[in-house]
């Protein structure tokens, strides 16, 4: 037999918009399933499962120069490992989110947002149990979902064909998982308490293309993200 991995996907997603002089929101619905076997490697068969209901709103003050932004976001979900090699993992999470930016200029931008994510375990890493270029990899049944709230703040600046953008992010995270070697040698996962990660990204480009007139676009572009 075919060494072979199958996934069969299926999702859905409905949305609402209410627009009204300062002020947008939008509720919806998001489903996501998808089934996969592996003839090869374990776990054979899992089953992902995702429903989530969210609600964002917007506006916009002061002649439109500050942005008000604001949502949560419900998720039920679960991953289930068959044929009797894991059992069912299922939680769910509350992610709030909101930000605000105020365009001091018609070139110049400034910004300030914060967000909470989580993150199930996959199922390889609940139960895999598989040898790939001489390692064995081996699942952890008791990962817990690891969960962050991320802080982030920059500029946008944009002028004719010029674009820059500078922004500095935090990251707390709970329960994060990482792998690791075990002591015989083994390949496995592990929620790692607490941790926290920040940076700077930055991107720069120029869109040569619009600056001679061309009827196509040339744009270079940098980005680079640093992390002390």
């Amino acid at each position: 037999i075919a060494e072979k991995l199958t996934v069969d996907f299926k999702g859905t997603q409905a949305q609402f918009t209410f627009h009204h002089d300062f002020l947008l929101l939008t509720a919806g619905f998001d489903w996501v399933n998808y089934e996969s076997e592996d003839n090869k490697y374990s776990p054979k068969k899992t089953e992902y499962n995702d429903s989530a209901g969210f609600l964002l709103a917007k506006t916009k003050l002061l002649n439109e120069r500050l942005i008000l932004s604001g949502g949560v976001r419900y998720d039920d979900y679960k991953v289930e490992v068959k044929a009797r090699e894991g059992g069912t993992e299922r939680d769910d999470y509350t992610c709030p989110r909101a930000g605000i930016a105020y365009i001091i200029t018609d070139y110049l931008k400034v910004r300030a947002n914060y967000g909470r994510a989580f993150r199930m375990p996959t199922a390889k890493q609940l139960a895999s149990d598989m040898m790939m270029f001489y390692t064995h990899y081996v699942g952890n049944p008791d990962l817990n979902p690891e969960k962050s709230d991320t802080y982030e703040g920059g500029l946008d600046f944009s002028l004719n064909s010029f674009n820059l953008s500078l922004t500095y992010f935090h990251t707390d995270f709970d329960d994060k998982i990482e792998s690791y070697t075990k002591p015989n040698g083994d390949y496995s996962y592990r929620n790692l308490g607490e941790a926290e990660i920040e940076g700077i990204e930055g991107s720069l480009s120029f869109d040569i293309g619009s600056l001679l007139s061309w009827d196509y676009q040339v744009k270079p572009y940098v980005t680079v993200t640093y992390l002390p």
